[in-house]
């Protein structure tokens, strides 16, 4: 489904000015990450393992960020659009459509909210690469269209999965993989393991994102020992 709506609210915001009420710029951060997941697999030796703790430029100040409160004291069933027998929003409906229905004071809400999921995750280095934040802002609209009832931090935890980035959680881990396996792996078997931890990386991701170093390098033992046990040939240099 294509939002022209949301073209220039996502990327650039521009869309917001066409509202007489100033964005609040105290609405607090969307984007905590999800609560971690248990640790898959047994842990092995840390220094078998690739190293995902955070470089100096990895590193950022203020990953955990405030839940949002509540939004419900505007946007409410109660508004005539939701109770349009003929209207009632289902997936067949266009998200624009039943936007266009809404009170301007509703509207604004949501695109704000959109807005700031979209840009907020293009602002956090690790979140961005891991997720694909134009999916977060679309779908964050669509859903908050749909669902005005819904708690804006349960929509961002699902959004959360639906909206990972595959290719970007790979490319983390084989970087990863490459700078720190190299003492460990035989050198011609290093692409070729470093290629299995990706892709076992971009599947755990997937099912349970938290964009948390901790939590990523649990993943990695699993991923670690999955990789370890399928290939068929000895890769662990000798001493």
């Amino acid at each position: 489904m294509k939002y022209s709506l949301l073209s220039l609210i996502l990327v650039t915001g521009l869309g917001l000015a066409q509202f007489s009420h100033a964005q609040d710029n105290t609405a607090p951060p969307l984007l905590a990450p999800a609560p971690a997941a248990a640790a898959q697999d047994s842990a092995h030796d840390a220094n078998t393992l690739p190293d995902l703790s955070p470089t100096p430029n990895q590193r950022r100040e203020g990953m955990e960020m405030p839940e949002m409160p509540d939004s419900s004291s505007v946007i409410k069933p109660a508004d005539p659009a939701w109770h349009q027998p003929e209207e009632k929003p289902t997936r067949q409906h266009s998200a624009e459509k039943i936007f266009n229905q809404l009170p301007p004071e509703v509207q604004k809400q949501i695109l704000d909210e959109s807005h700031k999921v979209n840009q907020e995750c293009k602002g956090y280095e690790l979140y961005a690469q891991l997720h694909d934040c134009d999916c977060m802002g679309t779908r964050y609209f669509e859903e908050r269209v749909f669902n005005p009832e819904i708690y804006p931090e349960t929509l961002k935890h699902k959004l959360a999965s639906e909206c990972t980035n595959d290719a970007g959680v790979a490319g983390y881990a084989n970087d990863q993989c490459m700078d720190t396996m190299v003492i460990t792996i035989r050198p011609d078997k290093l692409e070729e393991y470093c290629k299995c931890y990706a892709l076992q990386m971009a599947e755990r991701y997937k099912n349970n994102p938290s964009a948390d170093y901790g939590y990523l390098r649990a993943l990695g033992s699993g991923s670690h020992t999955y990789c370890m046990k399928s290939l068929k040939t000895p890769i662990i240099k000798r001493n």
